[in-house]
């Protein structure tokens, strides 16, 4: 779990270190600001920083500000990172779960940066909650039949647990007019579910979408037979 500690080590000093700059810090000094560098603006795709496009990922929210309820909401999300993270480690190794949390993020940020490039949109991107709901998705699909305490009282199956915080939370991105973090969360959210019915062949939960997910397992299952055709017939 080396990985795993290593990253929230990272998410959790640069949490700190934005914080700071959140408060009243001189106009020059702003340049050593995580958000700056780290999160993604149109302002930095434009200078050719690309990196962004992943590292907006490592960074709080803007909007965010030192209190105790945003240390508590820190906590929280930073534990469920390590408990979501420990088990699909444990179910399905290192590698599927940085292909959930860095794909889901880089799939965000990158359908982030065409709708700024397209909409001359402006303001910044930042924040776990894409790659945080990637890992999310890709959990509950490998663990449909989980139960979790909603509220630490209410017994409840984590489909519907991850289903509803995952339509609250864009539902909010909406309302609030927070279109970048609607995009990258909606577009982390398919990511984890497509990787998770295509690279297991499983099948959700969800009978609604068991049709189409037979569809993507015999695209799946096509590649291999055609090139086995291929390779009889050279």
């Amino acid at each position: 779990m080396r990985p795993l500690k290593i990253l929230l080590m990272i998410l959790g000093t640069l949490t700190a270190l934005s914080l700071i700059f959140a408060g009243p810090i001189p106009v020059f000094l702003q340049w050593y600001n995580p958000h700056m560098w780290l999160g993604q603006s149109a302002w930095g795709i434009e200078n050719f920083f690309y990196w962004q496009i992943l590292t907006y990922i490592l960074v709080p929210p803007l909007e965010s500000e030192a209190s105790f309820s945003f240390l508590i909401n820190t906590f929280f999300t930073l534990y469920l990172l390590w408990t979501v993270g420990s088990s699909l480690i444990f179910q399905k190794g290192v590698k599927t779960f940085w292909m959930l949390f860095l794909g889901g993020g880089a799939i965000g940020g990158l359908l982030t940066a065409l709708t700024l490039h397209f909409t001359h949109a402006s303001g910044l991107l930042a924040g776990w909650t894409p790659a945080l709901y990637s890992l999310l998705m890709g959990w509950m699909l490998l663990n449909p039949r989980a139960r979790v305490l909603v509220f630490f009282a209410i017994p409840c199956q984590v489909k519907w647990v991850v289903v509803g915080a995952a339509a609250i939370t864009l539902y909010l991105d909406l309302t609030n007019g927070q279109y970048l973090q609607f995009v990258a969360s909606f577009s982390s959210v398919l990511f984890g579910y497509f990787y998770a019915i295509i690279a297991w062949e499983i099948h959700s939960p969800f009978q609604a979408l068991n049709k189409l997910e037979k569809i993507l397992h015999r695209f799946r299952r096509k590649k291999p037979f055609e090139y086995e055709l291929y390779e009889k017939t050279r």
